[in-house]
């Protein structure tokens, strides 16, 4: 059997050189890729290799003004290092700030800490209002496409 899609998965680096090798040699496979891919260091190393590279996402607009958690925070990072943070890098602050105010409310007990977490409601953080359910939080989902180095809706 031909295969026609991949499912992709790595760091920047490692991401962008393989999906610039793969065009090389095959043009027509169809890749979904994880939200890394979208960083721009793997978008630089792929360079037009990139362009078709499927990506799902959690809905994240860091300019849009209606979600204060996630404006404030895109503003501030933005004031501090020059760029507007990137989706993993809200990801990032979240789960540490998460953690570090379980602590701060339960104590440096695990158990404690995981049991919080599990039905959290209305966390204001960087991906915006996340509200956990048995341990899972519900985001909604876009796909993005990459044309001509930049994401898009797909």
């Amino acid at each position: 059997k031909k295969i026609t899609s991949i499912y992709l998965a790595g760091t920047q680096k490692d991401m962008g050189f393989f999906v610039k090798q793969l065009r090389e040699v095959n043009t027509d496979i169809s890749i979904v890729a994880n939200i890394t891919f979208a960083e721009q260091e793997c978008l630089n190393i792929a360079g037009k290799a990139a362009n078709g590279v499927i990506i799902p996402f959690t809905d994240y607009n860091p300019a849009d003004t209606s979600i204060k958690s996630t404006y404030n925070f895109a503003k501030k990072y933005k004031d501090k290092f020059g760029i507007v943070p990137s989706f993993p890098v809200a990801i990032g602050y979240d789960a540490i700030n998460l953690l570090y105010n379980s602590i701060e409310k339960v104590g440096n007990n695990p158990k404690n800490v995981a049991e919080y977490i599990r039905n959290l409601k209305n966390y204001k953080g960087a991906l915006g209002v996340l509200n956990f359910h048995d341990g899972d939080v519900r985001l909604p989902i876009v796909f993005k496409i990459v044309k001509n180095g930049k994401l898009v809706n797909y």
